[in-house]
């Protein structure tokens, strides 16, 4: 009997972990989702940044006299937000 339980209970022991991991699969689905949330959200503050840096560059090309780097700048901020009556201003 001490054999056949030995020769036995590590089959039973892995069906456990088997089966009990099973509920484990749903939290993976939830947690791949949650990170695709996150990265979505990151890319979206990049995205913004981005847009900020260049509305920054052109205000500072505007400041040292260069009005043609200034206009690029400003030109390709506006295709952004059109609705930025202070960048159509400078």
């Amino acid at each position: 009997m001490k054999n056949l339980t030995r020769k036995i209970m590590p089959w039973i022991a892995g069906g456990i972990i088997v089966f009990s991991g099973a509920s484990a699969f749903g939290q993976g689905d939830t947690q791949i989702k949650e990170h695709k949330e996150l990265i979505e959200r990151v890319d979206k503050h990049q995205e913004e940044y981005k847009i900020q840096n260049l509305e920054t560059d052109a205000l500072l090309k505007y400041y040292k006299e260069d009005y043609k780097g200034a206009i690029r700048d400003y030109s390709e901020y506006l295709k952004q937000r059109p609705n930025d009556a202070g960048a159509y201003a400078n």
